[in-house]
């Protein structure tokens, strides 16, 4: 009751304090109103850091809604808030500085970062360049439909081949195994009827064949006469070499290479090897299988660089790269599969690629044995005198890829079994093309057999014996290679071994006359007593 006596006894306000209270409440709602303007604003800019987190306590209803009935009454500016226009201009400045620093990066980066060395080729011919993929080896590179070629075919008609057996014989004595010979498959038929076939090989003088040439395409090995191969070649090698050896005393089975390649239109199947796996791995099963089925004794890769310029750019580097790969891969796959006798893996090199003296290095530590195609390496003159001294220039090369040691017949010399020829002593006069030879500066070596004998000219050159004879009406001055001559022009390769061309322009039908020894191969005798007696 005390409580209630005291309200009841409270003094009433007065005027001065009711007009205090009224003054009170304007104020706070004016502050209700700038509170709920700057809610309003703060709930236009979103959060400021630290963000809103459920922890923090909110605004109560009231607050709430004059703030909505606040911002219902200001009228919007022109243009949105002042957030929406600082939101516009960040994004007008990135899209600019986007525009100015994209193109930029493309021009300084690459200045900034250079490319891997053979790359920057690459790009200058409009190729992405190479990669790697996860264990180191290069991505397949771009090989265009042209420069993929078709691989050449020979003539598939074996009907008119002259089958025959020639008189006279060939030394029957054991040649040197220093000694290798190439018989060319695309030359098996000649303009006189007297065709060179396989069987015509003489196998006793030079034990070791390398059969040239089979085609690839996207890995798998193709015959380019396949009829041919069948009846007189690839696949007859085997058994023709055991038929002759059979009658020669102390000779031990022949080596039989299988050459892949040896084309410029072969390049581009090649290079698909680089980065392919499929393709590679399905190339070595292919060398493999074949060898044994045909009872081979290795194979011998003879990648030549593509006439079309473009489809090489930026490749050379890899090109050896390449090579070396699939030189692995053989020899991983033999090291997993049996196979009988020894696997010869060879590589065959033009004069355009044995300057590359590091990477023919790497090839030579890799490769059974490596063939350095010297004979194809000619003076700037093409005369008799010029062709001679270029035996210096051979000496130098292999010396200097041998690093002067000793290669244990793992690198091969080259030499051409045809006549260098000229009609004039001093003068660059290659003879014309004739038509067995068909090529300038060239002669068979029954060519000169059939005309007046061949006599000693008494030049005296160092490197080369010349021999005078008559074609036609014009003497003819020959660069002729005997035992002694052979030592000579060869003298930097005593110590390796030697890769033989053009057997089919020896005298390989018929003795060369009646004041010459009876024998068949004539040319190839003298290299086999050279290579003989240099040990």
């Amino acid at each position: 009751m005390a409580e209630d006596r005291d309200e009841d006894e409270r003094p009433a306000p007065s005027k001065a304090s009711t007009e205090e209270k009224g003054a009170k409440e304007a104020s706070d709602e004016e502050h209700a109103k700038r509170d709920g303007s700057d809610s309003d604003e703060t709930a236009e800019q979103g959060p400021e850091p630290p963000y809103y987190s459920p922890g923090c306590p909110s605004t109560t209803q009231e607050e709430e809604a004059a703030a909505a009935a606040a911002a219902a009454a200001e009228p919007e500016e022109e243009g949105g808030t002042w957030a929406n226009r600082a939101f516009l201009a960040w994004v007008l400045c990135g899209v600019g500085a986007a525009i100015i620093v994209i193109p930029l990066a493309f021009i300084l980066l690459p200045l900034l970062f250079p490319p891997d060395e053979g790359r920057a080729a690459d790009r200058a011919g409009g190729r992405p360049p190479l990669g790697e993929d996860q264990d180191g080896r290069p991505d397949d590179p771009i090989v265009r439909p042209s420069c993929a070629q078709t691989s050449p075919k020979i003539s598939q008609d074996v009907s008119g081949v002259r089958d025959v057996d020639y008189p006279g014989k060939a030394n029957t004595s054991q040649g040197s195994l220093k000694l290798y010979c190439l018989y060319n498959n695309s030359r098996y038929r000649n303009s006189d009827g007297k065709d060179f076939l396989p069987r015509h090989v003489p196998f006793a003088l030079c034990p070791s064949l390398i059969y040239w040439s089979m085609a690839i395409t996207n890995g798998v090995i193709t015959s380019r006469a396949e009829k041919f191969d069948e009846k007189h070649g690839l696949y007859k090698l085997r058994e023709i070499s055991e038929i002759q050896l059979a009658n020669v005393t102390g000779s031990k089975p022949a080596n039989i290479l299988m050459t892949l390649g040896g084309y410029p239109e072969d390049s581009g199947h090649f290079h698909l090897l680089a980065g392919n796996h499929t393709i590679r791995h399905r190339l070595v099963r292919e060398v493999y299988v074949k060898s044994l089925n045909y009872k081979l004794n290795g194979t011998n890769v003879h990648w030549v660089t593509s006439n079309i310029l473009d489809c090489e750019r930026g490749l050379q580097q890899q090109r050896w790269r390449t090579l070396s790969l699939f030189l692995d891969d053989v020899l991983a796959l033999l090291s997993l599969n049996y196979f009988p006798g020894e696997f010869l893996i060879t590589v065959m090199i033009d004069p355009q690629d044995i300057s590359n003296t590091e990477a023919v290095k790497v090839l030579i530590n890799k490769a059974n044995v490596t063939f350095l195609n010297t004979h194809l390496i000619t003076p700037l003159q093409n005369t008799l005198k010029a062709y001679c001294e270029t035996a210096n220039t051979i000496a130098g090369l292999v010396m200097r890829i041998t690093n002067n040691q000793p290669a244990e017949n793992k690198v091969c010399a080259s030499a051409t079994l045809s006549l260098p020829a000229w009609t004039s002593v001093s003068e660059a006069a290659p003879v014309p093309a004739q038509p067995i030879s068909k090529t300038e500066g060239r002669l068979a070596m029954y060519e000169v057999c059939k005309n007046a004998a061949c006599t000693d000219a008494n030049l005296g050159y160092q490197y080369c014996d010349v021999c005078k004879t008559k074609l036609g009406a014009d003497d003819v001055y020959c660069a002729v290679d005997n035992k002694n001559s052979a030592q000579k022009r060869y003298h930097a390769v005593d110590k390796l071994c030697m890769v033989l061309f053009d057997m089919d322009f020896d005298n390989f039908f018929q003795p060369c006359g009646p004041n010459s020894p009876p024998d068949l191969f004539l040319r190839m005798k003298s290299y086999v007593q050279a290579l003989n007696d240099a040990g």
